[in-house]
């Protein structure tokens, strides 16, 4: 069931992001502000058809929880909104294909939070596909830099630091993840 949701939400999430580099003209936060509304509309009404449809008598799920989780989620939502803002200034910013490439350097920030926090191991495999996924970010990035595929200084400027940032920390954190596991 989760790797179908996964594909889903893939296709979900492509769609996301062509429509916020179609909607480059219009400023971030108007975007952002019907990204929260819709947000908030989806969120009420699944909170509601889950305690209509599987309501224990305990009232609604969402308020019987300890103040631990409670802060995990504010949290993950904190990082959520600042993720999603980010996005889309990014894909309003700059070609859809390059953010699309930067953005699997998640798989290797992935491996880290599952390395360090989750303590979990991994195949060879998964590291293979893990280098390839950074030497084609890397390779595609410096590619464009140097061959001036559209990502020169203006676009490079537009898209900031963070993005050079990304690259390396998530080169270091892969030699991280082969050191400990080798």
């Amino acid at each position: 069931m989760g790797y179908c949701i996964m594909i889903a939400m893939a296709w979900v999430y492509a769609a996301n992001c062509v429509l916020n580099r179609a909607l480059k003209e219009v400023h971030s936060s108007v975007v952002m502000f019907w990204h929260g509304v819709c947000g908030l509309s989806i969120a009420d009404t699944a909170v509601l058809l889950e305690w209509a449809f599987t309501s224990s008598g305990d009232g609604l799920r969402i308020t019987n929880y300890d103040g631990t989780t409670y802060a995990c989620v504010i949290g993950a939502c904190i990082f959520d909104a600042i993720a999603v803002n980010t996005v889309t200034m990014a894909f309003q910013s700059d070609s859809s294909g390059f953010v699309s490439l930067i953005s699997y350097l998640n798989i290797i920030y992935g491996f880290l939070a599952d390395s360090l926090l989750f303590h979990e191991t991994f195949q060879a495999v998964q590291l293979i596909a893990a280098i390839v996924i950074l030497v084609v970010t890397w390779g595609g990035r410096l590619l464009g830099f140097f061959l001036g595929l559209g990502l020169g200084c203006g676009s490079g400027l537009r898209l900031g630091l963070g993005l050079g940032l990304r690259l390396g920390l998530g080169g270091l954190l892969l030699l991280f993840l082969l050191f400990r596991c080798v």
